[in-house]
């Protein structure tokens, strides 16, 4: 490359290395320079991820489930979910154990926000025996899941009760 018995004597850097092989050498480094920096900004750039079909809207989620527990006549697993999730969020509001019965649950809500509403321990017990009744009523099971979701929002236990007392309260 350096020897200038091939090139010869030139005038001018410049027309010494376009006589050389020296330029040939400069390309391809420009070509690796180029195809790093490609690389590179494909990886470093923005991730798109790719956008999925939604197969279901929220409230035919909740119809196909609705129909699938009345085809399978286990009203009460929907009862015993919700419930679940009442007994969770209302023992943990409360301070007290998860495993506590059903009397001191009555008791310690009627303590804390002073209710003196005849049908708490009915319910409170329904919604306990609720598992071991698989022949439960749709109609009954839906008044027990209406009645414990009153009392969330009566207790402000969840965050969607909130949004949906304080829509009720603006009409």
């Amino acid at each position: 490359l350096w020897d200038e018995y091939f090139h010869g004597y030139r005038r001018s850097l410049a027309a010494s290395i376009e006589r050389s092989p020296v330029k040939w050498m400069f390309v391809q480094l420009a070509i690796f320079a180029l195809i790093l920096l490609v690389t590179y900004s494909r990886r470093s750039g923005p991730i798109l991820i790719p956008a999925q079909a939604v197969r279901l809207s929220p409230l035919e989620f909740v119809r196909t489930l609705g129909l699938l527990y009345e085809k399978a006549e286990a009203s009460s697993v929907a009862v015993d979910i919700s419930y679940r999730r009442f007994r969770y969020w209302l023992t943990r509001r409360l301070g007290l154990a998860a495993n506590v019965p059903v009397l001191e649950l009555e008791r310690a809500i009627r303590d804390r926000w002073k209710v003196n509403d005849s049908d708490l321990r009915t319910t409170l017990e329904g919604c306990e025996s609720a598992p071991y009744h698989t022949g439960m009523k749709p109609a009954e099971a839906l008044r027990l899941v209406q009645k414990i979701y009153d009392y969330a929002v009566r207790f402000k236990l969840f965050p969607a009760a909130r949004v949906a007392t304080s829509s009720k309260e603006k009409t």
